[in-house]
């Protein structure tokens, strides 16, 4: 699915009143997809192999359950991310209006460092957001194929608003790690989407091509209860 970034910046990073019925009603068709869809363009352009799988991670006598696990290879390195996703926009409530796709550097890193600082407990090394965010840190059952001693577990979070830890953006600032208190994971993964795609359109990218994974499968059944009429199919 080729998806173009101006126009996807502007649909989740610009407000518009009329615009939020609609933000709402396409996030939760596509939203888990699009964005995991958009972090294996990242990886591949890496160089890592990057595998999105069908299995929910889940935490053994709990109820907490993140959105899916992310498989990353390279070089025999085998990284199983239990992956949660944050559709969190300018459309979510809390989350300023301010942001643009075309906002000054410093205007963006005040913008990614100040989300950073809400979302995240520098002194306790977690998240302020314990019930939606901080159960990445659980230990989640292995899934198939997960083989103790060869693959490593990692908890990663993925935001579609800027958010760095930084005072200044760096390169690759749409993906970072921070040290954490837990005594399982002494580390979290983020990514910003937002800050992905403003990177890729700041080098003359205008459009890249996503395998969105189950959004395929849910768009064909889409297609099979409203078809086209008559004299449109086959065109």
């Amino acid at each position: 699915m080729k998806v173009n970034i101006i126009k996807l910046l502007e649909f989740y990073d610009v407000y518009r009143a009329d615009r939020a019925v609609h933000v709402t009603a396409i996030t939760a068709f596509l939203g888990v997809d699009l964005v995991l869809g958009i972090l294996r363009h990242y990886f591949e352009g890496e160089g890592y192999e990057c595998r999105i799988t069908t299995t929910e991670p889940s935490a053994s006598g709990s109820r907490h359950r993140l959105d899916r696990w992310i498989v990353v290879t390279r070089d025999g390195s085998e990284t199983w991310y239990q992956t949660e996703v944050k559709n969190w926009s300018v459309y979510t409530a809390g989350v300023p209006r301010t942001l643009t796709p075309g906002m000054s550097a410093r205007a963006l890193n005040d913008y990614a460092y100040a989300m950073y600082e809400k979302q995240w407990n520098k002194r306790s090394g977690t998240f302020t957001d314990f019930e939606n965010l901080a159960k990445v840190f659980l230990p989640m059952d292995p899934p198939d194929g997960f083989i103790e001693g060869v693959a490593v577990a990692r908890p990663l979070v993925c935001y579609w608003y800027p958010i760095v830890s930084s005072i200044r953006l760096r390169l690759a600032s749409h993906f970072f790690t921070l040290s954490s208190c837990s005594p399982i994971f002494p580390e979290v993964d983020i990514f910003s989407v937002s800050l992905y795609l403003r990177h890729l359109a700041s080098r003359g990218t205008t459009s890249i091509d996503i395998n969105p994974g189950r959004f395929t499968t849910t768009l064909n059944h889409v297609n099979e209860i409203t078809p086209p009429p008559p004299h449109l199919q086959g065109t």
